[in-house]
């Protein structure tokens, strides 16, 4: 495990590349660049104050939006229109991220869960069942293998989605996890907490037979 300390302002923008990675933008719209003025692709007809997360798959297919309610709405950019709605979550959500595949996605709740989703057929795969230290951020790994969840006390708990069995990841965070992000060959999990630290540890372990 590696540990970095940055100064405040260098941390704040390697925080923010990792929240951009893993977490969504605050932004509700699509845009398409002109040599004017940016156009919205899609736009929700809901209000500002409702869609606080947002996530876009990689392939460019999907768009989730989620906010103060337990819902997660699921676009189709194709058409700019609303493919359906996910629900389960019992309170508001408050991460979303889409897995590689552009299939699978990853939402947490208020409500202290984790949930995986399949956005095509709009069902629920897999509910962690309440985490008594709140998550607040999880993210796929890029094969899909492990998903990795981190919480408001500084822990960290990476899932084998085989089995579906948690494992803890030691690391000298004492602060909320904010930002979560695999490398792209999936060894590596990177950390971005309150406490300004940043965390790099290697999970291959966790993907090899004990």
């Amino acid at each position: 495990m590696i540990n970095l300390k940055p100064t405040k302002t260098i941390l704040l923008g390697i925080v923010s590349l990792l929240a951009s990675v893993v977490q969504p933008s605050k932004a509700q719209n699509l845009f398409a660049r002109d040599d004017s003025h940016p156009k919205p692709l899609l736009q929700s007809a809901q209000g500002e104050a409702i869609n606080s997360q947002v996530a876009f798959s990689d392939d460019k297919t999907w768009l989730a939006t989620a906010g103060r309610d337990p819902s997660i709405g699921i676009w189709q950019t194709s058409s700019g229109r609303e493919y359906g709605v996910l629900s389960g979550h019992l309170d508001f959500v408050i991460s979303l991220a889409f897995g590689s595949d552009g299939r699978q996605l990853v939402s947490v709740g208020k409500d202290q869960t984790v949930r995986l989703w399949d956005v095509q057929e709009l069902r629920e795969i897999w509910n962690s069942g309440k985490i008594a230290s709140e998550p607040s951020v999880a993210v796929l790994s890029p094969d899909g293998k492990l998903l990795a969840v981190g919480n408001r006390d500084g822990t960290i708990s990476v899932w084998k989605t085989s089995i579906w069995q948690a494992q803890p990841i030691r690391t000298d965070h004492r602060d909320e996890i904010e930002a979560l992000s695999f490398s792209k060959d999936g060894i590596h999990l990177i950390a971005g907490g309150r406490d300004g630290l940043i965390t790099i540890t290697n999970v291959s372990n966790l993907l090899n037979p004990a």
